[in-house]
């Protein structure tokens, strides 16, 4: 795993005041009163690993969960900034850790700049025999009175953006 966070994701974190260190929710959901912490899984046969290894690495599970991604760079590392848009709304992101192993890969990114949200979110896959367990975690809180004022609302579209990606993952290698 890289665990040398990009420069402004890890500044990013500390003018928030997160109480975890960049790239800690691909091990798990650190410790973090006031924050909203999410965590959705999802399986599938061990065949789509790969398939789904690339599209996570090439933001291709981002556009088929329904976003607009404009990085700059086409595979995901360590630095790599990215505006992902949520319709009209810019929603930036900076990677601060990645994890490339046989059996395990993925990244993490923290929000940056203007996106309507503080936190950091995480993308794996673990393959484990003949299934693969899609992860997707996340700690947030608003960043702006809009979504802020959202409430339940703003939380109920981070869990179904979750269950989109998931979705787009494992249909990664289909036909």
């Amino acid at each position: 795993m890289t665990d040398h966070p990009a420069r402004w994701g890890r500044a990013e974190l500390q003018r928030v005041g997160a109480p975890w260190r960049p790239g800690a929710t691909l091990g798990g959901l650190p410790d973090a009163p006031g924050w909203h912490r999410l965590e959705h899984t999802r399986t599938f046969p061990a065949a789509r690993f790969e398939p789904a290894r690339d599209a996570l690495h090439s933001w291709q599970v981002h556009r088929r969960a329904g976003l607009a991604v404009r990085p700059n760079h086409p595979r995901v590392g360590v630095g790599v900034f990215a505006v992902l848009w949520l319709g009209p709304v810019p929603a930036p992101v900076q990677v601060v850790a990645t994890v490339d192993e046989p059996d395990r890969s993925g990244f993490a990114y923290v929000a940056v700049h203007d996106h309507p949200e503080q936190g950091e979110e995480a993308f794996l896959l673990e393959r484990s025999g003949d299934v693969v367990h899609a992860v997707v975690r996340a700690v947030s809180r608003p960043a702006t009175r809009w979504l802020s004022a959202a409430g339940p609302v703003g939380v109920l579209a981070q869990h179904v953006a979750a269950r989109r990606y998931l979705a787009a993952m494992a249909r990664s290698g289909r036909g």
